[in-house]
């Protein structure tokens, strides 16, 4: 009984997660075929008859899209461009990762990049030839260029039809 009542759950997920719909109208689906399931075993029918019935997880959410059409999401065509952004920011991020630690690397292993200028008699003034600053600040613009490519990208992804 428990094993049964676990797959019939795991249905149920997987169902629900291949839904295309807003979670308002999927909350509505998901009840109407839980009622459908209980009336179903309240009838006498066994878990392997109406999983037969429904078809697997990817059939059943099939139907069941195209059944609720009016509500699906409508898919932008400017959420490639996020994930271009996307793309381009990760890789970005990545090499300004690797610029960032090869620069402290070399700074902290060699004293090749400091230069001291002075005497006794004057004062003495240290140089560093290499700035960490522009590094961080690229690492930090291409966080942010990612960040918002993400919330585009999803945002585009799930805007209702009208």
């Amino acid at each position: 009984m428990k094993n049964t009542k676990k797959r019939m759950e795991r249905y149920l997920k997987s169902v629900k997660r291949k839904l295309r719909l807003p979670p308002d109208i999927k909350t509505r689906v998901m009840s109407d075929l839980i009622s459908s399931i209980q009336s179903r075993q309240e009838e006498g029918n066994t878990d392997e008859e109406i999983f037969a019935e429904f078809g697997s997880p990817s059939e059943a959410a099939a139907e069941l899209n195209a059944q609720m059409q009016e509500y699906a999401y409508k898919k932008s065509p400017w959420r490639w461009l996020c994930l271009a952004g996307i793309l381009l920011s990760a890789a970005a991020l990545f090499r300004g990762g690797v610029n960032l630690a090869l620069s402290l690397f070399t700074f902290f292993l060699s004293k090749q990049s400091i230069g001291i200028v002075g005497g006794a008699d004057g004062p003495t003034t240290i140089f560093i030839t290499r700035s960490q600053e522009s590094v961080t600040q690229g690492l930090i613009m291409s966080a942010i260029i990612l960040i918002m490519c993400i919330i585009g990208f999803y945002g585009l992804s799930h805007m209702r039809k009208k």
